[in-house]
This record gives structure tokens, C-alpha cells and sequence, in this order.
């Protein structure tokens, strides 16, 4: 062979290995030496955009549905299969994403069955879920790797390997997606880890991490140029509300003592549950006011109204469960209350959804939808998601 050909074949080699994911680990780190209190934070453009911004209004990084420009995905299971669906925003009919005019729809075979797959994410005209697949030759070791899924289900691939780690001592990573990145939560025995992975750089960074057995990292939110997470440092102690800045690199200690994990971003500031108040964060000044005084209860915001859901007050108590007085609440910016919505003896959790749509499941396997123009009626009419 030429020496010339070698030499080409050495380079494209090279820059095959170059294009490979990377990782920056920052373990020496003192993550919490790092953290700064300014009132004067650049967030950057914090206009909300669907295809590239994390869907904060679903309130959960565990998404179990999410929206698109048309309409709704969510993984429907089947009685052998679990099968990604789209809900249509104008017919409210359920339909799998699937091609072939003979399929049942109910099995493996379908061209829209992802078994093993878990949350969903739309970005950027894309699906994206974890995945995990255990190692036959070391188990109960497993990979956990993003996929992504064309919204026709035409293409299927990997995206990156998130972890390594014990299939028995961790939790599915946990991820939202907001601007050109990948942020997930890793949990390796009793240490979780939080990273972020560049879609376009493939490259992975540690951005924070807790080693105490009793720490807890929480929930993320994307805003601006980076993203909220929540830090629970040990036993006994409160959570933490910190911002870390892409653009800049910086992380900013936005709340130093939480009595919970429940807590949205609004247009001017952070609404937490703090025990007995919801409690709002001006960022201007991270002066602290009271929004509203409630039970215990799960916090959401969908760019128009603020919801609360008692569920966590429902099942405090674990001996005497109630689910007797199960509700959500809506309420404007400004704390002023808009409408409660009933969900007596039902013991899912609502899917706050966007401006149009709330999910909730009716302690069975089928999903309802809400449409929010009747808020503030007082009259709610649940529509159960049929396939078309």
C-alpha cells in the first residue's frame, strides 16, 4: 500500500477518534466554593422557543409526554409492546407512529414499539428517550444511552452513552434538553453525579456533583443560557436552588435554604414551596415575599397560570392516605386564584402540559386531556385520548 494512502487513512482515523464523545471531569472539584450570590445575573434571550428550550410546564425531567408544534408524544403500553403514540391537538385522537397499514400495533413488531425506553423529549423536530441495555458479560451492570427518534419513527439511533454503572443501585437518568445540550443526573451507588453533554462538540462535562449517602440532586429547569437544579447536601439539611450559566461558565446560589424540591420559574423570578407558603424569588433583587399560603403541595408554571398540586399531601401521611380532597389550583402571576380543578379519589399525577392542554391519568391506563380555555369556568370537561 502507498505510503500516501497510509497517511490518509492515519488522518481520517484521527479525526474519526477527534469526533468521538469526550468527557471533562471536574471530580477535584469544590463545586460549592464556586457558587455566588448576585442580583445582577445575565440570563441571556429567555424567550421561550418549543424547539429548542427545555418544556419546563410539564414540570418533570421524568417526562412522561411532551409537546410538539402539531401536537403530543408519549410511549402507550400495549398489552406486549410499548408503543410511541401522537396525540393531535385538533382531533384529540390517539394515533401510533407507525407506517404500515396491516400492523396491530400490539407487539414488537411494530415500527413504533420502544420497549425499554424511558421519558421523552421533544427538540428540535426530534424525539429523544434512555435507554438501557444490560451487560451480558458483567450483570447486573448496564449502559444507559439517549436515543433519538424521528417523529415519523422512520430513524432510530444513539445518541451517546450516558453511564456505566449497577442496574440495581441507580435510577434511570433523569435529563432535560435546552439549547444545543443534553443535561442529565447520574446516581452511582450512593453519589449523584450532574452533566451536561454538547450535541454539536459531542463532549461531556461534570457540572456538579454530591457524595454524601443521604445527598440528593434535583430538579432541573433550563432558562436563559443554562439551567435550575436543586441540591439536597444530606440528612436533615434544606435544599439548595442554584443557577449555573453556560455562557459563562458561573454558578449562582439562587435559594440557600429549601423545605422541598417543588419550585418553577416565572417571568420575573422562582416560586418554591417552603413548608407552609409558596414563596416567590424577585431575580432583580433575590429578595424573597409571599405568594401564596397552601398545604403541602407541588408547584408548576405554564407561561400563563400557576398550578399546585396537593397530591404530596395526600400520601404525607403514609398510615392515612386521602385522597378526599385531591385538587389542583390556578392562579395568576399575582397570586390571585383563578380556579380550582377537581380530581377527588384520584391518585395520578397531573401533567400541567402547555398553554393549551393539561394529561391526567384516571387511575387506569388511559390518559385524559384538559383544554385550559375552560379554566376559570369552574367547569372542567375531561376528554379520555382515544386512537383514531
Amino acid at each position: 500500500m502507498p505510503k500516501r494512502t497510509i497517511l490518509i487513512i492515519l488522518i481520517i482515523a484521527l479525526l474519526l477518534c477527534s469526533c468521538q464523545s469526550s468527557t471533562k471531569d471536574n471530580s477535584d472539584t469544590d463545586f460549592d466554593s464556586l457558587l455566588k450570590k448576585s442580583t445582577n445575573i445575565d440570563f441571556g434571550d429567555t424567550t421561550y422557543n418549543i424547539e429548542t428550550d427545555s418544556q419546563n410546564y410539564f414540570e418533570m425531567q421524568m417526562r412522561a409526554i411532551t409537546a410538539s408544534p402539531d401536537g403530543y408524544f408519549f410511549f402507550k403500553w400495549y398489552p406486549k409492546a410499548k408503543i410511541l403514540c401522537f396525540i393531535d391537538k385538533n382531533t384529540k385522537k390517539c394515533i401510533p407512529v407507525c407506517s404500515r397499514a396491516d400492523c396491530r400495533h400490539n407487539d414488537d413488531s411494530c415500527d413504533a414499539a420502544y420497549h425499554g425506553l424511558n421519558y421523552i423529549n421533544y427538540y428540535n423536530g426530534s424525539l429523544y428517550a434512555v435507554g438501557a441495555q444490560t451487560d451480558i458479560n458483567n450483570p447486573p451492570y448496564a449502559y444507559f444511552y439517549l436515543y433519538r427518534i424521528s417523529c415519523d419513527s422512520s430513524v432510530y439511533e444513539k445518541v451517546f452513552d450516558m453511564v456505566y454503572v449497577d442496574g440495581n443501585n441507580t435510577i434511570v437518568p433523569p435529563f432535560i434538553m435546552h439549547r444545543g445540550c443534553v443535561y442529565y443526573i447520574i446516581k452511582n451507588g450512593e453519589e449523584y453525579f450532574l452533566y451536561l453533554y454538547d450535541i454539536d462538540k459531542k463532549s461531556k462535562q461534570l457540572l456538579y456533583y454530591v457524595k454524601d449517602p443521604y445527598a440528593v440532586l434535583g430538579v432541573m429547569q433550563g432558562y436563559g443560557d443554562g439551567i435550575f437544579f436543586t441540591v439536597c447536601p444530606g440528612e436533615n439539611e434544606k435544599d439548595k436552588l442554584i443557577y449555573y450559566n453556560r455562557k459563562n461558565g458561573e454558578y449562582y446560589e439562587i435559594i440557600e435554604k429549601m423545605s422541598s424540591a417543588s419550585y418553577t420559574i416565572i417571568n420575573d423570578g422562582i416560586l418554591y414551596y417552603d413548608g407552609k407558603h409558596i414563596k416567590k424569588v424577585e431575580f432583580t433583587t433575590l429578595d424573597e415575599t409571599d405568594f401564596i399560603e397552601c398545604e403541602r403541595v407541588y408547584v408548576s408554571y405554564d407561561g400563563r397560570y400557576v398550578y399546585t398540586d396537593n397530591e404530596w399531601n395526600c400520601t404525607y401521611d403514609k398510615e392515612h392516605l386521602d385522597y378526599s380532597n385531591r385538587r389542583v389550583e390556578v392562579y395568576g402571576v399575582d397570586g390571585k386564584h383563578i380556579d380550582t380543578i377537581n380530581l377527588v379519589g384520584n391518585t395520578g399525577f397531573p401533567m400541567f402540559g402547555d398553554k393549551d392542554y393539561m394529561f391526567f391519568y384516571f387511575n387506569d391506563d388511559n390518559i385524559s386531556m384538559l383544554d385550559k380555555s375552560q379554566i376559570g369556568t369552574g367547569k372542567h370537561e375531561w376528554v379520555e385520548v382515544k386512537e383514531d
